[in-house]
């Protein structure tokens, strides 16, 4: 009976011995997220292209880029999130540059437990888009069209309220003002009803004859930069409904300041 109960206790011995060989540790994935380049392209864009490296062990559920003329971008600078991806790559593309500015961009991602970023990189040639309208107004005049000769402003002015950048003119019997999420950036906008535009899309609203009018969505506005706080802004034949429901036409060049 002894040497059963000695043969039972060495063969829990070796059993013991076997989990407790077995029973390490796992190893802990770190989160790794890089950046895979920054390339400017000939539209006066930027691709951006990231990957995910490791996902640390848990689901990666928010990933994109963080943006900034600071020379450390995060995520209270401006964020692409969760841009078009494949398999563990992702990319984007962007283009709310101001010309002649140094631009530093990395990736970004996070799963349940941790979030990380990618190395930085730098763009400070980007080529901006060239901006061409396709009418030519003479400079810092207004035509709405039906037969109106055209007229010359005689103020422009600008105010910054932080959420949306306002510019505003007057000229012989007309005044506009133009409103964008914040200062226009070299490119095209397009003209949207909203008085709150988001990104590339600008409200315009029109004083003539004592009353007011907005012109439609869908026109083209044509912005270009001249350097970081000048503009050449020109509209043609945007169109508006004026009284009676008669359809108008604003074309309109400026510079400011």
């Amino acid at each position: 009976m002894k040497i059963i109960i000695k043969s039972i206790s060495l063969l829990s011995f070796f059993i013991l011995a076997f989990f407790l060989s077995n029973c390490k540790e796992p190893e802990t994935k770190e989160l790794e997220i890089e950046t895979i380049s920054v390339t400017d392209q000939q539209d006066g864009t930027v691709l951006l292209i990231g990957r995910i490296n490791s996902d640390g062990g848990s689901s990666v559920n928010n990933y994109g880029f963080c943006i900034s003329t600071d020379s450390m971008p995060g995520l209270d600078d401006k964020v692409i999130g969760n841009p078009s991806k494949t398999n563990d790559r992702f990319s984007a593309i962007y283009d709310d540059f101001d010309i002649q500015t140094k631009y530093y961009f990395r990736a970004f991602g996070n799963n349940q437990l941790r979030g990380t970023f990618g190395a930085i990189k730098t763009l400070d040639s980007i080529k901006p888009v060239e901006v061409i309208a396709p009418c030519t107004p003479a400079l810092n005049t207004v035509n709405l069209g039906m037969g109106n000769p055209s007229a010359t402003y005689t103020g422009l002015s600008a105010v910054d309220y932080g959420n949306r950048w306002i510019l505003s003119g007057a000229a012989s019997g007309v005044s506009f003002s133009y409103r964008f999420e914040k200062k226009p950036t070299n490119g095209f906008y397009t003209t949207e009803i909203s008085g709150w535009p988001k990104g590339r899309a600008v409200h315009i609203l029109l004083g003539y004859d004592f009353s007011d009018y907005i012109i439609n969505a869908g026109a083209i506005m044509y912005v270009k930069q001249l350097s970081k706080d000048k503009w050449d802004i020109s509209l043609c034949d945007a169109p508006f409904k004026y009284v009676l429901g008669l359809n108008a036409k604003l074309s309109t060049r400026i510079t400011y300041p």
